[in-house]
């Protein structure tokens, strides 16, 4: 006999590491705002630390959002297919911002964008794989 794991199962264990990635990089921003722009920022911005610490709630609030989803008893492929597609969101406009705010970023701040585009993106296929087998309401 087979041990098969269903689908809906695995879409819950993305929507819940992405989850625990979002609280984590929402934290680092909301509490090390100036390290972050240092590291990150090529050029002086007063505003970046605000805008950092507001992306950090902004982060925190999503995360609150999957972790409700995976605890969700009629988890549906539609509110699945909906994270996926913020996340796909957050990847190309992750690209968008290397391509366009180059000069205001360090080689660092590239890095740091394109790598934590990697793990959303790792999110995304995996959430989308997932719902595959979940029955839409």
């Amino acid at each position: 006999m087979q041990n098969h794991v269903p689908s809906f199962f695995w879409a819950r264990v993305f929507l819940g590491l992405n989850a625990g990635f979002s609280i984590v990089t929402g934290s680092a921003l909301i509490f090390f705002p100036d390290v972050i722009a240092e590291i990150m920022m090529a050029k002086e911005m007063p505003w970046i630390s605000g805008a950092f610490i507001g992306l950090g709630v902004l982060l925190l609030a999503f995360a609150i959002n999957l972790i409700v989803l995976v605890r969700d008893h009629y988890l549906s492929k539609p509110k699945i297919m909906s994270i996926s597609a913020a996340d796909v969101g957050w990847v190309v406009s992750s690209f968008i911002v290397v391509l366009l705010f180059t000069d205001f970023l360090t080689a660092r701040g590239v890095a740091i964008v394109i790598g934590i585009s990697a793990f959303v993106a790792v999110f995304a296929i995996g959430q989308f794989v997932g719902a595959r087998g979940t029955i839409a309401v």
